[in-house]
C-alpha cells in the first residue's frame, strides 16, 4: 500500500483567487501608509526626523497647488511642519490615533477629517487635520490643505 501511494501522481492544486474584496485592498495598498490616519501621522513623523523633506511632502495636501511648484512647495510646507512641532506642537499619541481607513467617526468632525494634533503659530494655536481625499490609487489620509493654508509665511 505504501508503494502505491507513493508512485500516486501528484497534481498541482490551484491557488484560489482573492476575492474581489481583497484585491482591491491589495491593489490599494498605498506604499506610505496613508490609508489610515495612524499611517499618514507615523510616516510623515518618521520622514520629518529624518530629515527627508522630499518624503514627508507626500503626507500633504497638494492638490490646490501648481504642478510646476509642488514639491518644492511640499517640502517647504514639511519644514515649517517640523519646526512648528519642536516650537510647542503637539500629536496625538499613538494610540489615541484611527488605525481606520474610515478614521475616528465619533470625533464630532466630518467624517473625512481627522484631528492629530495642534500647531503653535505665534499667539493662535492651528489644528493639525487630515483629511481623507481621493487619488487615482484609492483613498489617502492626508495632512488637510485647510491646516497648510494656516500656517506662518
Amino acid at each position: 500500500m505504501l508503494a502505491s501511494l507513493m508512485a500516486a501522481p501528484v497534481r498541482a492544486q490551484p491557488i484560489s483567487a482573492p476575492n474581489s474584496d481583497e484585491a482591491q485592498t491589495a491593489e490599494a495598498a498605498d506604499p506610505y501608509g496613508r490609508d489610515t490616519p495612524e499611517g499618514t501621522v507615523a510616516g510623515f513623523i518618521d520622514a520629518i526626523a529624518m530629515d527627508n523633506f522630499e518624503r514627508a511632502s507626500v503626507y500633504l495636501d497638494l492638490r490646490n497647488r501648481r504642478a510646476a511648484t509642488r514639491a518644492r512647495a511640499g517640502e517647504t510646507l514639511a519644514i515649517q511642519l517640523r519646526d512648528l512641532l519642536d516650537r510647542g506642537g503637539s500629536i496625538v499619541p499613538r494610540a489615541g490615533l484611527s488605525n481606520s481607513a474610515s478614521g475616528n467617526l465619533d470625533d464630532g468632525l466630518e467624517p473625512e477629517l481627522e484631528r492629530v494634533g495642534t500647531l503653535r503659530a505665534g499667539d493662535r494655536e492651528v489644528g493639525l487635520l487630515l483629511e481623507k481625499v481621493e487619488e487615482e490609487a484609492g483613498e489617502r489620509w492626508l495632512i488637510a490643505s485647510d491646516t497648510l493654508r494656516e500656517l506662518p509665511r
